[in-house]
């Protein structure tokens, strides 16, 4: 589950490099109460935003199963262990590739 968070957040600061402003994300998509948090993710799919649509999707159903959110994806062990196995950074990669190709295959 780690590993996933840890890709739903690279996958939000990947269009710029930079890291969004997390409250945003928090009240409006991953915590919200609400009965249309999921459609206003739904809407960045329609929008063409589907790194963002699926990595708050993840998050979102992450703290629905009640694992907690790390909003630091490189201070996290899963990321620190990739760092020191380079046999776990290689799986990492494969695995990210594959999570792509379904990615794709779901959208199109």
């Amino acid at each position: 589950m780690e590993a996933l968070q840890v890709l739903s957040m690279r996958m939000i600061c990947e269009e710029d490099g930079s890291f969004p402003e997390k409250a945003e994300f928090e009240d409006d998509f991953i915590f919200a109460e609400d009965l249309e948090a999921e459609s206003r993710i739904v809407q960045l799919f329609k929008d063409s935003v589907e790194n963002l649509a699926v990595a708050l999707l993840n998050l979102r159903w992450c703290t629905v199963l009640g694992f907690p959110i790390s909003w630091l994806p490189n201070q996290s062990p899963w990321s620190r262990m990739l760092e020191c196995n380079p046999a776990a950074a290689f799986l990492e990669a494969e695995v990210t590739k594959l999570y792509y190709y379904h990615l794709c295959l779901f959208h199109f």
